[in-house]
C-alpha cells in the first residue's frame, strides 16, 4: 500500500512538473530564464528521489511540492 502512495505522488508531481515545463515554454521572451533554471534543478531533483526507502521519498516529495508551490506566483505572472 505505501508504495501505492509514493507511485501517486511521483504521478502527481511529475504532472505539475510537466505543466509547469509547458507554461514556461509559451513566454514570449527569455526574461524569466531564472524561472527555467529553478524549475531545472526541481525537476532533477524530482528524478533522483529513490522509493527504496519511503520516509525520505515522502520527505523528498514534501520538499519539491513546497518549491514548486513557490514556483507557482511566477509562473502565473508570465503572460499567456
Amino acid at each position: 500500500m505505501a508504495g501505492s502512495a509514493l507511485d501517486d505522488r511521483l504521478a502527481r508531481l511529475g504532472r505539475e512538473i510537466e505543466a509547469a515545463r509547458a507554461r514556461l515554454a509559451k513566454r514570449a521572451s527569455l526574461e524569466h530564464d531564472e524561472i527555467g533554471d529553478l524549475l531545472g534543478t526541481i525537476n532533477d531533483d524530482f528524478e533522483a528521489v529513490a522509493h527504496e526507502e519511503e520516509a525520505a521519498a515522502h520527505a523528498a516529495y514534501d520538499r519539491i511540492e513546497a518549491r514548486l508551490a513557490e514556483l507557482q506566483p511566477l509562473l502565473a505572472a508570465l503572460p499567456r
